[in-house]
């Protein structure tokens, strides 16, 4: 639409002035859809990013970027807050260590003074007498295990008559056909699953102290031997499932000579510690574990876990290790996470404080819990709340 000239009509000059206003909404419109457009991409852009940063810092990025332990913190805390109390505590775990020390097997070793020192460089004399008991120096000694061989020679009698033979019966053992006792069965499963020592090392290390034995034949043993463990294992799958509070998490593992992949479940209640195995990642490994039970579980968001939790079964509780993670990822696009940070900080030092005064599980760790642990997870949600706030009105 052109613009009219000076001999028309004023009527024309507003229909011409309202058409420019219709022309300059719709680039207002337009550009408003084109800053929402870029505002969106902007945040998608930092969100890969956020991504990309986190993946580089878990696959090669330097040690001081990756997630740090909440104990290395705390020590450090501690050694800013209070250096007299820190050198105390050094002295307390040298003392600790000393008496360790003294409970080892001890071997006394008289050393005499060499004969052409024994005679005074001054009169001569060579009268020395002992003064008290003579000082000491102490040496720790390793020194190597060994494997023997212990052959029995069963008794055979015969009666003259020749019609009777009868021989010893041979020594009683786990498992029939095998050469192997239970002392070394369970030398090499503590070495494999406690130890987390490979079996190819183990060959090594066996086969320099005399013992040839190939990683099959150890393999048959470990898996001859569980079997006969199965009962221990079932009852504590049974304490943990009776539990109050039970702590559980899962992780894939390589299967061998297969493409796919497997998974390890942990399920962990005090000092019980069981492991199960299972080819998927479905619901079914926690709820043969802890079934309807009632009480606390306490793991990650992961939807696996929803069949055993509810309103007929355990209440779920989030664990704050990966809250820290996703946390500590996010603190370069937020100052305020530091201070997140902080407070879960404060809830681990609880924690960490328990077990260095030897108070864990006890009355006095619920009174500490109670005092500072408390605090810090309601300063936490009140932060939570706040973000959450903020981003409802961006």
């Amino acid at each position: 639409m052109s613009p009219p000239n000076e001999n028309v009509h004023a009527c024309d000059w507003r229909e011409y002035a309202k058409h420019l206003e219709d022309k300059l909404r719709e680039k207002e419109i337009e550009v408003a859809k084109q800053d929402e457009a870029l505002a969106k991409q902007d945040e998608e852009s930092q969100g890969l990013k956020e991504q990309l940063e986190a993946m580089k810092r878990r696959s090669f990025g330097r040690k001081s970027e990756k997630l740090p332990s909440t104990e290395r913190e705390i020590r450090k805390q501690k050694q800013e807050e209070n250096g007299e109390a820190q050198k105390a505590e050094a002295l307390r775990k040298r003392r600790e260590n000393a008496v360790a020390k003294m409970k080892l097997k001890t071997i006394e070793t008289a050393i005499a003074v060499p004969e052409e020192k024994s005679s005074c460089p001054s009169c001569g004399s060579s009268k020395l007498r002992s003064v008290g008991k003579g000082k000491t120096s102490t040496v720790i000694e390793y020194v190597p295990s060994y494997f023997r061989r212990r052959v029995y020679r069963r008794e055979t009698l015969k009666c003259p008559c020749g019609k009777y033979m009868v021989t010893a019966p041979p020594p009683e053992k786990a498992t029939e056909g095998s050469r192997y006792d239970e002392g070394f069965v369970a030398h090499l499963m503590v070495s494999k699953c406690g130890d987390s020592i490979p079996l190819y090392r183990l060959e090594k290390q066996y086969r320099r102290a005399g013992l040839s034995i190939t990683r099959g034949t150890m393999n048959e043993l470990l898996h001859r031997h569980a079997e006969l463990l199965q009962p221990l294992v079932g009852r504590l799958l049974e304490r943990i499932g009776e539990s109050e509070v039970v702590l559980a998490d899962e992780t894939t593992i390589k299967l061998h000579h297969s493409q796919s992949k497997a998974w390890m479940w942990v399920f962990l209640s005090g000092n019980l510690i069981a492991y199960r195995f299972s080819k998927d990642r479905s619901g079914k490994t926690p709820r043969a574990v802890l079934g309807a039970s009632k009480g606390t579980l306490v793991v990650d968001a992961y939807t696996g876990y929803n069949s055993v939790v509810g309103a007929e079964g355990r209440e779920r509780a989030g664990c704050l290790a990966h809250a820290r993670r996703k946390l500590f990822e996010a603190r370069n696009s937020d100052e305020s996470v530091s201070d997140a940070l902080d407070f879960i900080r404060e809830v681990y030092r609880v924690e960490h404080d328990a077990k260095e005064t030897g108070m864990a599980q006890s009355l006095e760790h619920l009174e500490l819990r109670q005092k500072r642990a408390a605090p810090a997870m309601k300063k936490l949600k009140g932060w939570l709340d706040t973000r959450q706030r903020i981003k409802k009105q961006e």
